[in-house]
């Protein structure tokens, strides 16, 4: 298969096959940062210790209901928590910290990614990723296409993985003049709106785009 076909075959295969314990990842960033939200009372992006072993002390009668040990003994260890968290040593927590705790399996490259999943404007994102991967799909049909009057046909789209129902599905929705092939306008609708759009939300676009 011509290297042109094997990029976007793989890329096909990694949109319908996002890896699942990354979208496991993204969700537990979205509920840590909930927790981060939750402790930094005044809203300044920073947790003091006050304001963390109130959190704690919160979450652990309302969220785990365990309340093990004495008060003062419980102090003490969510004090020696907060000590452990405090990286840096400056006596508060940003969210980086609650993620290098939660995650201390990752490097920083991998933490500042999860920091961009909960700081960057996903509209953004998507529109600076759609020019790239749209951009790409012009390559790309340009290597699909042979000897069909310069159109995409069915068994170009099988060959990609489709069985035949969703390959005629997707001529019905995409092949306007009915002509049994997609030229490159069409071409172009069905990769954004089959490939792009439906995966907007997820993490797979909140990553760093060479800001």
């Amino acid at each position: 298969m011509p290297p042109k076909l094997m990029k976007v075959k793989s890329w096909h295969q990694r949109v319908f096959h996002l890896e699942k314990d990354l979208t496991k990842r993204y969700k537990e960033v979205q509920w840590l940062k909930g927790i981060f939200d939750q402790h930094d009372v005044n809203h300044d992006g920073a947790v003091s210790v006050a304001e963390f072993l109130r959190g704690v002390q919160f979450d652990r009668e309302h969220r785990t209901c365990s309340r093990t040990g004495k008060r003062s003994e419980r102090k003490v260890h969510d004090l020696s928590m907060f000590r452990a968290m405090d990286k840096n040593a400056d006596d508060v927590l940003d969210f980086s910290e609650y993620l290098k705790t939660y995650f201390d399996h990752l490097n920083k490259d991998e933490i500042d990614v999860m920091l961009d999943w909960v700081t960057v404007d996903n509209t953004v994102c998507y529109e600076k990723k759609k020019e790239q991967e749209l951009e790409s799909a012009r390559e790309i049909y340009g290597a699909l296409r042979k000897d069909h009057n310069g159109l995409v046909n069915r068994d170009e789209l099988i060959a990609l993985g489709y069985d035949e129902v969703e390959t005629e599905t997707l001529f019905e929705i995409y092949d306007k003049n009915q002509d049994n092939g997609l030229d490159l306008d069409e071409y172009l609708e069905l990769y954004e709106k089959e490939y792009l759009l439906p995966y907007k939300d997820l993490p797979e676009y909140k990553v760093k785009l060479g800001r």
